[in-house]
Order: structure tokens, then sequence, then C-alpha cells
């Protein structure tokens, strides 16, 4: 049962008028968080899988629209650097996926789980529990018939199936790549080292080479992408040639899968290299501040990429497609957006301080001549850890529809959380609410301050609580005078905590259920009063009355 009190105070922030906030709404991809970012892409029969930062899959046709969903249990995350690199796909040869990672939540390290996909993203089979000596965090798919999945610290061979093969331990740090030669030897990169084994796992040599971040194969020997330059290696991993990259480049960051050649991506910049010409640069996309490039697939004549954009958390996923020469093209929108807070509750206790949590109502008035179609409005909430093992996340509510110029939309999102750490009733606290209009993947993303709307609730939180428990104790006499009865308590040591109608706690006392049957209050004011009970098995609260005799 939920119990809530009126809010005393709303304001509405970044106002141009006195009631809505207006801005340029430019097409943006997704509107996710750092924990459902886009972090790599590969294709998936005739579409794409897109995944999410850490874990699931959304389905995409190649304009980028989202076709379906898929849960993983697994973190990927290949191109990221030291321990983050945890988790990786590949697509198979008949159009399907795999994927291997360390399941997503309460795993210990070493457990890993190994999926197959088809086309259509349905699962054919999940292997869990492969045990390594660390996460395994890349793929190598052998032309034959066998997966490579590699750790720093292991390779374990599967065949197509899943089915383990083969293990052999390795010794490496900051696995940058993995792959197959075609003399069906497995290569792995560290960030300083190369190491090339036959297929039974048997060292055959290795070789030191300072900042690699991606390695090819190369006719008979390898090409090594390092942070200042690009290496010719042959087959005995010895030094052929170097090319250095431009020093005005941005940063390396991968070759490009896809490809016919070798095109590279750093963080600012698409180059190709050819033992001819070298490196030439192809072309610079246009990025917004604070925009990067997490993945790219290269596939007819376009650069399908995915990413995120830093230090605006509310719309760090995008998807976009550029053409050879880096074009792509704009659209504009006006919306406008008025936020009020409803109700307001707590849960969550931790001592004096509680989690609050809210019912939002959002208007949203189309100002443009245009329709807008797609729009996703998020609010960026924390979600607290109340168990063991439960990591912190932060999550959004999305409500997709279609507005219609002149028009006004007004619904409720019900139960945001709203603080981000644990206050006190009678605090004041501001959440926020968003807006961005989707368009295909194709139109550009401009700067983060002028492609959204957004407004700010600033309100005071008052004494509720959100039930957690079905087994609530008896309490009475209600109203009470100076003392209260509790009945059924559970087993083990409770909390009693009162609290008076401005959330200022007026009492606290701990013991069992014994020592709690009868608790005497002290002096009180006649009024209302909030009692909250947390127990081993959770929490409960009861509305309590002052009455006037004694």
């Amino acid at each position: 049962m939920r119990h809530t009190l009126s809010i005393y105070l709303v304001i509405l922030a970044f106002a141009t008028s006195s009631n809505l906030t207006t801005a340029q709404v430019v097409e943006v991809a997704e509107n996710f968080t750092p924990y459902t970012a886009f972090e790599r892409i590969v294709p998936l029969g005739q579409n794409w899988a897109v995944a999410y930062r850490y874990n699931g899959l959304s389905i995409r046709n190649s304009e980028g629209e989202m076709l379906n969903s898929v849960f993983t249990p697994m973190w990927i995350n290949p191109l990221a650097g030291g321990w983050e690199s945890m988790g990786d796909m590949i697509p198979t040869a008949d159009g399907g996926l795999f994927l291997v990672g360390p399941s997503f939540g309460c795993d210990y390290v070493g457990m890993n789980t190994l999926m197959r996909l088809d086309a259509n993203g349905s699962t054919l089979w999940t292997k869990e529990e492969i045990e390594s000596n660390w996460w395994l965090s890349h793929l190598a798919l052998e032309p034959q018939d066998r997966l490579a999945l590699v750790s720093p610290t292991d390779v374990v061979i599967t065949d197509l199936d899943g089915n383990v093969s083969g293990q052999w331990e390795i010794d490496l740090e900051n696995i940058r790549r993995a792959i197959w030669t075609p003399a069906n030897d497995l290569l792995v990169a560290s960030e300083d080292s190369l190491v090339l084994f036959n297929g039974l796992g048997e060292w055959m040599m290795g070789g030191a080479i300072e900042g690699i971040i991606d390695v090819r194969s190369h006719g008979t020997g390898s090409l090594v992408l390092t942070t200042s330059a690009i290496h010719v290696l042959d087959g005995d991993l010895a030094l052929v040639t170097s090319d250095p990259l431009p020093p005005d480049a941005g940063t390396p960051c991968e070759f490009v899968p896809g490809s016919s050649g070798f095109i590279i991506r750093t963080d600012s910049a698409f180059l190709s290299w050819s033992e001819d010409q070298g490196v030439v640069e192809l072309f610079q996309p246009a990025l917004a501040p604070g925009q990067v490039i997490n993945s790219t697939w290269y596939a007819d004549g376009r650069y399908l990429t995915v990413g995120v954009i830093q230090g605006n958390q509310r719309r760090s996923g995008y998807f976009r497609t550029y053409a050879s020469d880096g074009s792509t093209s704009e659209h504009y929108e006006d919306v406008a957006l008025e936020l009020t807070v409803d109700t307001i509750w707590f849960e969550g206790p931790n001592g004096n301080y509680f989690y609050h949590r809210a019912d939002v109502t959002v208007r949203l008035s189309v100002i443009g001549a245009a329709v807008i179609n797609d729009v996703i409005v998020t609010h960026e909430e924390y979600v607290p850890v109340l168990f063991d093992c439960v990591p912190p996340s932060r999550t959004v509510r999305l409500q997709n529809m279609t507005l219609a110029p002149g028009s006004d939309t007004t619904f409720v999102m019900e139960g945001l959380w709203i603080s981000a750490s644990p206050t006190p009733p009678g605090s004041t606290i501001s959440t926020e609410v968003c807006v961005v209009a989707q368009r295909p993947n194709h139109v550009a993303d401009r700067d983060p301050t002028d492609n959204k709307v957004c407004a700010s609730g600033t309100f005071l939180t008052n004494v509720g609580i959100h039930d957690q428990t079905t087994t609530a104790p008896k309490i009475f006499p209600n109203p009470f005078n100076d003392r209260i009865n509790l009945a059924e308590l559970p087993g083990g040591t409770a909390t009693i905590e009162l609290f008076d109608a401005s959330g200022r706690q007026v009492f606290q006392k701990v013991g069992t259920a014994n020592e709690l049957r009868v608790v005497m209050f002290p002096q009180l004011s006649y009024g209302h009063y909030q009692l909250l009970i947390r127990t081993e098995e959770g929490f409960i609260s009861q509305k309590l009355v002052k009455g006037s005799g004694r």
C-alpha cells in the first residue's frame, strides 16, 4: 500500500516563460543512460545487433529503427581497456551471433556464459558456468569449426555448439584482440605484446610492441594498429615496415570490421591504409561536443556506428550512418515541456535517511509546424542498493508517442526514483525529465544543449512509505496517548522509528519482539505521525494519530 502526502513546493527550472521550457530538438538516436549505452555493433542476418552497456541487445535495421530487443545475461564491452574489457560478440557464418561474457549481477570472477543467436535474434542455446581464472573478454571464430574464448589468464576452445574441447593458461594484461591466422594458429594481442599459439595451445612465438590497439591478419603476417603507427609484421612477428598516423587524426580506436581494405577509426576521424599510399584520411565526422563512437561496421558503402555522448547521460546512446564522405542530414523541431510532481513517498530506509520516489506529471506542447514522431521521454533515476549483490544502476522510463502541431499531451510517469542518495524526510530534492524526438539514424546529432528539452521540479519530501512486506504486525491503539502495543512482530531484531508531520524523527528504539511488545513514547504534541518498523524480513509503516487525552 502506498501512503502519500501532498507536495509543498513545485518550481519549474530552465523556463523561457513562466510555465514552459522550450528547446530546438534535433534528432538523436536513443535516450539511454551509461548502463544501457550503445557499446558494440555487429551484423545479424539482414539487420544489426547493438550491445548495450552493460547487458542486453537491440536488433535494428540499417536505418537504426529498433525491431526487437534481446536479453543477454552477460556484459558486452570488448573494446574497453583494462578490467572493463569484459564480453564480446561476433557474427556466425550463417548470419547469427556468438556472445560470451561474465554474467551480469552476482557472478564471481571466472564464471562465464556463452550464447548463440540465429539470424532473427532468437536464442539457439546458452552454455553457462564456463570457467576461467578471469572473465572471458574476446571471441575468435576459426574458419573451420572452433571458437576461442580469451581472457588475460585463459584460452578456452569450444566447438560451434559451445562444448569445451580444450583450455590453456596465458599471462597477458589488457587483451585487445584475438584472431585465428590463415594457418589456424591463434594470435592474441595485449596492449604491449603479441603471442602466437598453435591449435593445440602450444606457445610458438611472441613479440613486444608498445601501445597496441588492434590487430588484423595481412597475407601470411599481420597488421598491428598502435597509438602512433601501423606496423606490418611477417609470419614470425618480425617488423617489416611502419607507417605513422597523422598527429592530428585523434586517438586510434580499431580497424573497422566489414571493410575489404584496412580502415582505421580514431575518436574523431576515419583513415585508410594501403602498402602503396600508407595512411590517408577518409573523412572527419561532424561530432557534437562529448560525442564518442564506440563501435563501427562497414557495409554497403556506409559506416554504421554506435556510441555515446559523454557528460550528457540522458541521451548517451546513438546510432548513426555515414556515407563514404562522412555526410549526414539534419532535421529541426520545436517542443515544450512542463513538469509537476504529484505524490512523494520514501522507501529503502538507511538509518534516518531514505531513497525518495514520486509520481511525475509531464505535459508536452508542440510549438512547431511539423508532426514530431517517435518521442521518447526520459528520467534519469537512481536505483538504490537494497539487497546484497544488486549493482547500483541508472535506468529510464520511456513513453513513446507521436505529437501533432499545436497539441498538448499529458501523462504520468509513476514511481520514479528521485533521490540519487539517501536523504531524510523533509529534504528539498530536484528531479528532471527530458524529451527528445527520434528520427532516422542518418540525421546529424548536434550540441547536447540544443537537442533536447528538459524541465525540473524542486519540492519538499514528506513522510510516506511504499510497503515492502505482506506480513504486518498488529499495532494498537490508534489513536494513541503515550504508548502503543505491537503484536506478531517477526523474530530477530526490529527498529521502531516515529516521524512527525514534517518528516522529523521524534523517536527511535531497537529491540526484539519481546522487548517491543509495548513501546512508550515521550510527550508528543497532538497530531499525525508516521510509524516505521524495520525487521529482517522488510519494513512497513503505519499512520498514527496522537489523541488529545491521556
